[in-house]
Order: C-alpha cells, then structure tokens, then sequence
C-alpha cells in the first residue's frame, strides 16, 4: 500500500505481513531485508517493528540510499552544489518525517515516533538490530542520514558497516552497468552470504 491513499503504517504492516509469511518456511537465519531509497527506511522501519513486537528478527539487513529518519544534515547542501544546484533554503535544513501540511504518507506520524524513524530508537533496541550494511554517496543527499544510522547503530554495539561511494548520488546503483554499482552489489553478495546461514 502507499501514500497518499494509505499511510503510516501501512508499508511496514504489509512488509511484516510477507515477513510472517516466510517465517513459516523459513528460519530467520535465512532470511535478509534490503530496501534503496524509502525502501531503507522501511527496511529499518521494519526490523525496529519486529524487535518492538518481540518476532525474530532477520538475520541480516542492508540499506542503500538512505538512513532512518532525523536531521537532514550537511549532505542536503552538498549533494546539491556537487550536482550543480543550489543548496536548500536555509528553512528546510531540518525537515520533520511528520507532514506539516497533512497530506503525505507520515501525516499519522508522530515527530518522536522511533518506529517511524528507527534512528531515535532506545539504544536498548537499537542494540537488537541485526547486522547491518548501509550504502550511500558523497553527493547523495541521503548521506548524512545513513552515516547518522550507522553512528547510532555502532554505538549501540551493533555489527553495522558503511560504504560510501565517492562523486556519485542518490541510489547511484541503479545504473546496474557502472563499475561503482557492480562493486556494491558484490559487497551486498558478500554481505549477506555471511550472515544468512
């Protein structure tokens, strides 16, 4: 389901729903979440909900192109100098997930609700995070929030790694045909063939 006929949180009920699916055939040992774009925030979305609801928990998660909600961060200017444009009025520096003008898909949203934005999560159940491998770019304005994630997650003591890419943007992967992006995808391989048993 997805915005604006549905909101939060409908995708990370149907997420958990095809989760529950498999769980009854296979052992969550086998299985990996992984999510580019808003599909990292719901991959992150996702397991702190299954934490949250006391489900196992997947064995592996990786996340490209974004972090878990919070501060925008430096990367919002820079990305957008880097790709020739210019930077953000001042005034959209920190942008809430809530939806002010109660239109988008978090208008359900509470500013505080960490299982909207996993990054403002209690350490107790950041620490129950599987682990976990984030990708982004020097000029993708997602970076500041994955290296953000990835900082919350290490403090909490999870096995998090970051891979940042230099000179390329948003999701840059989805040009499956540049070097960049068959690097990532053999490191997400490698990922994950370590930790799904």
């Amino acid at each position: 389901r997805q915005a604006h006929e549905h909101t939060y949180p409908a995708d990370t009920e149907d997420v958990v729903a095809v989760y529950r699916a498999l769980l009854e055939t296979h052992p969550p040992s086998r299985i990996g979440i992984f999510g580019g774009s808003a599909g990292a925030h719901l991959t992150a979305q996702v397991t702190a909900w299954l934490l949250a609801h006391d489900l196992p928990r997947p064995a592996a998660i990786a996340m490209g192109g974004n972090g878990a909600g919070g501060a925008a961060g430096d990367s919002r200017y820079f990305s957008a100098v880097g790709s020739a444009k210019p930077p953000p009025d001042p005034s959209e520096a920190e942008l809430p997930i809530a939806d002010p003008d109660n239109r988008g898909y978090f208008r359900t949203a509470a500013p505080d609700d960490y299982l909207a934005q996993p990054v403002l999560a209690p350490p107790s159940l950041l620490a129950r995070f599987p682990p976990t491998m984030l990708i982004t770019a020097t000029r993708a304005f997602d970076m500041s929030p994955a290296i953000a994630f990835h900082r919350a997650l290490t403090r909490a003591g999870v096995d998090a790694s970051l891979h940042v890419f230099d000179g390329l943007g948003h999701c840059f992967y989805y040009n499956a045909w540049l070097p960049e992006s068959q690097d990532a995808y053999n490191t997400l391989i490698r990922f994950f063939r370590q930790y799904l048993t």
